[in-house]
């Protein structure tokens, strides 16, 4: 059966500022399918040309089946703050991201021997020929190698930005609610680990932090995607996040069925990042913050393509 063409009797009157975003795979996050039948929206004078209906028509067809991102703008991460010009997991590093204007920032977590939440990729350091722990090392200690605790961050930063912490130990996360609870930040803040079961815990501790599935690259088997978004919709998670070739239109999709949020990391080249946008991905990890930023204000100022 041929659909109505926008404008007709019987079609859906979409704003043309929405046209301009299904042709490129995402939209507004204040709808997610095609409005019911309302009354025409052309008058008389108005009549559209062929050109008009027919990317009206093609607008139309692709909303109705394309991913619709759960956000508005997608997050950009700054993956260890502004990591190529800075040193990594830095105050100058997160600092320079959001100067660039990332709108998140990844870190690490680890906690230090005096029982501060610390913000490091890895949990031994290397000084010259020493190994340093960081669980055998204080907080004070470490900020020498300008590893920072997550209290500094917030205090340098200030809390205007999302933050994804991969929780590389279990002992951290119960203080970093603790952290985001005292500074109303929670809804901010969130948590990441490949261990669904203990994120599930921490909901028991906090309804407001945002816990995050992250299990690596290809630990997923297409076939098990729907299983495991409804166990995680299930467990009170938010949010699967994976390798930027892992996800499709139709993980995004079905995903964002049980209301859960979607996230591509490794999203390094403008390729990549232009590809999880149109999947309608709601957010994605990069190195390059000038990138990251170029790209995603790039991509939502593109008009449509002519026909």
């Amino acid at each position: 059966m041929a659909l109505p063409l926008l404008g007709t009797e019987g079609s859906s009157a979409l704003d043309p500022g929405t046209f301009r975003r299904n042709i490129w795979g995402s939209a507004p996050n204040d709808w997610a399918l095609i409005p019911g039948p309302v009354q025409a929206t052309y008058c008389h004078s108005e009549v559209p040309t062929r050109s008009e209906r027919a990317i009206s028509a093609l607008a139309s067809i692709r909303a109705t089946i394309r991913p619709v991102s759960t956000r508005q703008t997608p997050i950009a991460f700054a993956h260890r703050g502004a990591r190529t010009l800075e040193p990594e997991n830095t105050i100058p590093a997160f600092r320079k991201a959001l100067d660039q204007g990332a709108t998140g920032l990844e870190s690490d977590a680890w906690v230090s021997s005096d029982g501060q939440v610390v913000l490091v990729h890895d949990g031994v350091l290397r000084a010259g020929l020493r190994r340093v722990k960081v669980a055998e090392t204080s907080a004070l200690d470490l900020e020498k190698f300008g590893v920072p605790t997550l209290r500094a961050l917030y205090e340098e930063c200030g809390s205007e930005f999302e933050l994804s912490i991969d929780i590389k130990e279990p002992g951290s996360a119960s203080k970093m609610i603790e952290i985001a609870s005292n500074l109303g930040v929670e809804s901010r803040l969130w948590l990441c680990s490949p261990d669904s079961d203990f994120l599930a815990t921490l909901r028991e501790i906090s309804s407001s932090i945002r816990l995050v599935h992250s299990p690596g690259r290809g630990n997923v088997v297409p076939a098990t995607f729907e299983r495991l978004a409804s166990d995680l919709a299930e467990k009170g998670l938010n949010a699967l996040n994976l390798h930027h070739s892992d996800w499709s239109k139709g993980v995004v999709s079905l995903i964002h069925r049980f209301e859960l949020s979607s996230f591509a990391w490794d999203t390094q080249e403008i390729r990549h990042l232009n590809a999880a946008f149109n999947m309608g991905v709601d957010g994605v990890y990069c190195d390059r913050t000038d990138r990251m930023m170029t790209t995603l204000h790039e991509w939502q100022s593109r008009e449509i393509l002519p026909l």
